[in-house]
């Protein structure tokens, strides 16, 4: 994983979402994209920054998603990567990740939380279950 864009099978660099990618790809994406969002615009501070690099994200999750749908635990692969991004980023910029960590994880969980001590939504099952039909 090198954190550009995924290839398509031309050699140009996905930039882009696709609207061929199976619905389990976009369940998933709209579970995760608004805490995704507010962990990266706590790290980052800019808005725009944030919206970049979580696209870049989903982008590359959504390139990848038959080999992704496959791990054991997406979630866990997808926040893996979302932070190794926004590291990544931040030291480019001469900024300690670890310094907002703990404030963001907890304003991420609050985007998914519209009350107070609501637990959080479960995974579709279309999510969870290995080999599941991900046709167009």
């Amino acid at each position: 994983m090198t954190g550009l864009p995924p290839q398509d099978p031309a050699g140009h660099a996905t930039r882009e979402p696709s609207d061929s990618w199976p619905p389990a790809y976009w369940a998933f994406h709209d579970m995760y994209h608004r805490p995704y969002l507010e962990y990266a615009h706590v790290q980052f501070g800019d808005e725009e920054a944030a919206h970049d690099l979580v696209d870049g994200v989903f982008v590359y999750i959504g390139t990848m998603w038959r080999q992704v749908s496959r791990r054991e635990n997406v979630g866990s692969y997808a926040w893996k990567l979302l932070k190794n991004w926004v590291a990544s980023d931040l030291m480019l910029q001469g900024r300690d990740p670890a310094a907002a960590e703990t404030l963001a994880f907890e304003r991420a969980i609050a985007a998914d939380r519209p009350h107070p001590g609501r637990l959080p939504r479960p995974v579709p099952s279309a999510i969870r279950l290995r080999g599941a039909d991900y046709g167009t």
